[in-house]
């Protein structure tokens, strides 16, 4: 894919380096032709914190101090509707740039 094709809100990435596609542009003819080698899109994905996981690591903890069967007299007290309620604080914490990852695509940029 050309330089010029690629969408500008899109990022790449070049041995683990990411950078918006408008940032590479900008460099591009300045950059040496075998450095302009191994660019790629990336995909970005948002990481989301599982209500489920954190519940879990706590009903571990309060178990280690707690008393024989505690784990799993307090998973049968614990509501879907609190899990959901929990995931929806998660999701509303962690919905920030901070918790992107970007992956490398098999998308190529061409260098010529």
């Amino acid at each position: 894919m050309k330089i010029n094709e690629i969408p500008k809100n899109a990022y790449v990435i070049k041995n683990g380096n990411v950078l918006p596609i408008e940032d590479l542009r900008e460099q591009w003819e300045d950059i040496d032709v075998c450095e302009r080698y191994g660019w790629y899109i990336a995909e970005k994905e948002r990481l989301r914190v599982n209500a489920e996981d954190v519940i879990a690591k706590i009903i571990y903890d309060m178990d280690c101090d707690g008393y024989e069967d505690m784990e799993a007299i307090l998973w049968d007290q614990i509501a879907q509707d609190d899990i959901d309620r929990v995931q929806n604080v998660l999701d509303s914490i962690f919905d920030i740039e901070s918790a992107d990852v970007y992956y490398q695509t098999n998308k190529k940029i061409d260098v010529i």
